[in-house]
């Protein structure tokens, strides 16, 4: 860290120690030194919060590379420097309770979701009345699946279905993923793959070894976003028959 110099050249700036944070704070333990060094980076902050929107930034990056190891430290450097809100995501399986807003939510991806629709007909798509007997059997058979929801400070902000399946390869429960959705107007905030990889938690605790998902071939967005994950391409299409 870099902090302003206290001579007459405003814009000077010359190296900030650890030492500098209440005495000798990395010789003491995390708890006392703790406080020093907020202390002391609220100081250093405070004295750059009037700069331009870019020079934050700037700032940010190098400050980074710093407190880059501690996540407290990096979020709260983006709030104060960018403007970020720090979304905490809580996730759990659909209760009585949540149909309504699940339905909802589910209701507007499978409606309007292009890569859905373009293949809406070959599913046998019932429209509402398939959704609300599908959520209706998540709840009286949850050893067949069910809804991962995940949640932000404004409420819902992501839903996903969950069905289990057998995998004679593994010899072991599978899960088989579907109608990932994030509301709208908090896209772009990594929501989705916190609830994946609050997902992948839950499934391991239930000892489910393998999450499988299908693409849309024309929809590389959403490959990608799946192999950033872990997820491994199989070279297959996946077919579908209503009997």
């Amino acid at each position: 860290l870099r902090s302003r110099n206290n001579g007459n050249d405003r814009n000077a700036v010359t190296p900030l120690s650890i030492s500098n944070f209440g005495g000798s704070a990395a010789s003491r333990s995390l708890p006392v030194a703790l406080p020093y060094c907020l202390g002391e980076c609220r100081r250093v902050l405070a004295a750059v919060f009037l700069t331009s929107l870019a020079d934050r930034r700037t700032r940010l990056s190098s400050i980074n590379r710093f407190v880059n190891s501690n996540r407290l430290w990096h979020h709260w450097l983006e709030v104060h420097f960018v403007g970020k809100r720090i979304h905490v995501i809580t996730c759990r399986k659909m209760k009585a309770a949540d149909v309504p807003e699940a339905f909802q939510m589910l209701r507007v991806f499978l409606g309007q979701d292009e890569h859905y629709l373009a293949s809406s007909s070959a599913y046998g798509d019932r429209g509402v009345r398939g959704l609300n007997d599908a959520l209706d059997l998540f709840l009286e058979h949850p050893e067949l699946g069910f809804i991962w929801l995940a949640y932000d400070e404004k409420g819902l902000a992501g839903s996903c279905v969950v069905c289990y399946a057998i995998s004679t390869s593994m010899g072991s429960v599978v899960a088989k993923l579907d109608d990932v959705s994030v509301q709208i107007d908090r896209r772009g905030l990594g929501i989705g793959t916190t609830m994946l990889e609050k997902l992948k938690e839950q499934l391991r605790k239930e000892s489910v070894t393998r999450i499988d998902v299908a693409v849309h071939l024309d929809n590389p967005e959403a490959r990608h976003f799946y192999e950033k994950l872990g997820f491994v391409p199989l070279n297959e299409e996946r077919l579908a028959m209503v009997i």
